[in-house]
């Protein structure tokens, strides 16, 4: 049996039409329709009115530059043709359009239709959707499937046999699965294929036939084995992740692969520096080209890049029992941590006097991409500015915040303006031969992506409550004694849960009592009640880091049978060749309603109490 995601988040209205991205959209009088007949497996569905297009629900978050097939049963209502596309959206607003081919209707005939496209190869929150365009007349759609890869699957959704919706019921994301075997003919004797421990055995019907082709199909790749042979084991249905690490060279270049190695450990930060450390023979082909100027390392899993960055220490251990080379470093976004927030960032020699500061002020992503450009990217002097890197475009997302920049490291600048800007992202990767810097939105989906034991996707787990610094703050503006800028806030939440926890917060940098404030939310955020959760989640065909899911993305871990809701923020990956591999991501503070009904939940099991908590 193989387990397939279906990403459409309305499939067939069985509950309702939706809100948001779950809608579907037509023409006047268009809606949701009920006891339809001569469909497959369902009996709800939605009537497209007219010749307005039919613009079907979105689909959940999907990866960049991959392939996915859309498919939807049509009952039109004229005989004519009609155009099957897939529409691309980027952060929420229309990016591309993948047009298929001019298809033949009939009347009150049940008919399935298909397109295959691959999603933009951009960053941000990527979706899709099925829009039935050209056409002369009313159509009724029901059982629509988006499915990862080029082979038209046969339909399913949370509701078939074996099926589990990912989030709300018939509006969400779903799982099911079918069968691995696709054809069987007659074959000249009894072969005996072996597939996911089930074990099928076809015995000829015709001891003189030819040689049969026999087909079967496992994780989107199809073998075929002609006429006689040994028992044949096909892959796991969730095989192994390969990992892969390269030398990287001063121009960003692949050098050479590592294959040799002891040891690697390595942690990826959200909107922070990532750090590695590999351990490897030093006689190890690889070795060389580590401990080359400017030398860094990749390393993947499967076809996703996990981390980039450059060796920042090399350390020697040799005697009569070993000779090891540990290789240590960080990931790309270390150059926003060797750049400082100039004051005056166009002027090329002192005395720098003309301007106390850098102030900017707009929407969150802006004032960051704006700070990164001027001291670090294109827009800098030629000095200062790091030549391979390129600016992503600004996504323009975020809240309002003010920057106020004078010789603050330049990291620690846009990780305040993020946290002021509601909790927005920032990376800098490498693309080929070169880094990019960009700013995104997190992309939400707590929905599709829940971590439950009872859905066989996580381990084991383990979480921390840790009480706040400060609950109610004093922010300092300019100024001295009673002619400084005082102003206050609290977290009213952490108050009552807490109590009053008082701390003066120094902003004398800032002039103006909105940009004080901004400082003070700031600090509240970053010194909130926190409950750090560490689990290991077991790869699933659905559920696989890299693929559905990557650091920055929020989604949701089931503890004690409470929904823990927010953002991956880091990272731990421990490998050795021989194994296990380990991959352990780290959620942040979840949100206060969170906090509470956990821990009301964990007081009622008082025998797990002494297990689970974490001072």
């Amino acid at each position: 049996m193989a387990t397939i995601t279906n990403y459409s988040l309305n499939p067939t209205c069985s509950v309702s039409n939706g809100t948001g991205d779950q809608q579907n959209f037509g023409g006047a009088g268009s809606g949701r329709v009920t006891g339809l007949t001569g469909f497959p497996d369902r009996t709800t569905g939605f009537r497209f009115v007219g010749s307005s297009d039919a613009t079907h629900a979105k689909t959940d978050v999907l990866a960049a530059n991959t392939a996915y097939t859309f498919s939807t049963y049509i009952k039109p209502e004229y005989t004519g043709t009609l155009q099957v596309n897939i529409n691309w959206y980027q952060n929420g607003s229309y990016h591309s359009t993948t047009n298929g081919s001019s298809v033949s209707t009939t009347n009150g005939s049940v008919e399935r239709r298909s397109v295959t496209g691959t999603s933009p190869n951009v960053a941000g929150t990527i979706r899709g959707l099925l829009n039935l365009t050209s056409k002369s007349g009313t159509v009724v759609t029901a059982q629509t499937l988006v499915t990862l890869g080029s082979t038209l699957e046969s339909y399913g959704d949370g509701d078939s046999a074996g099926g589990t919706w990912l989030g709300t019921t018939g509006l969400s994301a779903s799982t099911y699965t079918i069968n691995n075997v696709t054809n069987v003919f007659p074959a000249t004797a009894a072969i005996t294929f072996t597939a996911n421990d089930a074990t099928i055995t076809k015995v000829s019907a015709s001891p003189t036939a030819d040689p049969a082709t026999i087909g079967w199909a496992a994780n989107d790749a199809t073998v075929r084995v002609i006429g006689e042979g040994p028992p044949l084991d096909l892959p796991p249905a969730n095989p192994e992740p390969v990992w892969t690490l390269y030398a990287r060279n001063s121009d960003l270049g692949r050098e050479a692969q590592i294959d040799d190695f002891s040891s690697l450990d390595a942690v990826c930060r959200f909107n922070d520096v990532g750090t590695w450390e590999l351990t490897l023979d030093r006689r190890a082909a690889a070795a060389d080209a580590l401990v080359q100027s400017g030398a860094g390392i990749e390393i993947r899993r499967d076809d996703f890049v996990i981390m980039t960055g450059p060796v920042t220490r090399v350390k020697r251990d040799r005697s009569d029992r070993s000779n090891l080379l540990t290789v240590s470093g960080v990931d790309d976004n270390v150059w926003l941590a060797r750049r400082l927030a100039h004051p005056q960032p166009a002027s090329t020699a002192p005395p720098y006097n003309s301007s106390a500061d850098d102030a900017r002020t707009g929407v969150g992503s802006t004032v960051i991409w704006e700070y990164v450009n001027v001291n670090l990217g294109p827009g800098a002097i030629s000095p200062r500015e790091l030549s391979v890197l390129t600016m992503a475009t600004d996504p323009e997302v975020g809240s309002t915040v003010s920057g106020r920049a004078r010789y603050d490291v330049l990291l620690e600048l846009i990780q305040n303006l993020a946290v002021a800007a509601g909790d927005i992202g920032f990376s800098i990767t490498q693309v080929d031969d070169g880094l990019v810097f960009e700013v995104f939105e997190p992309a939400d989906k707590s929905d599709s992506i829940v971590f439950s034991e009872g859905f066989g996707n996580l381990s084991s787990f383990t979480y921390e409550q840790q009480a706040p610094e400060y609950t109610y703050v004093y922010g300092g503006g300019d100024g001295e004694g009673t002619a400084r800028t005082i102003v206050e806030g609290q977290d009213s939440t952490a108050v009552a849960a807490w109590g009053r926890i008082e701390k003066l917060v120094d902003a004398r940098q800032q002039d103006d009592g909105p940009s004080v404030a901004q400082q003070i939310q700031t600090a509240l955020s970053e010194n909130s009640e926190r409950l750090t959760l560490d689990i290991t989640p077991v790869d699933t065909t659905n559920l696989k880091y890299g693929v559905h899911y990557q650091l920055g993305d929020r989604v949701s871990v089931v503890v004690d049978g409470v929904v823990i809701t927010d953002l991956v923020l880091q990272v731990e990956i421990s490998l050795t060749p021989s194994g296990p591999q380990r991959l352990t991501p780290v959620l942040g503070t979840p949100g206060r309603s969170d906090l509470i009904a956990l821990f009301s939940a964990v007081r009622d099991l008082a025998s797990r109490t002494r297990n689970l908590e974490r001072r």
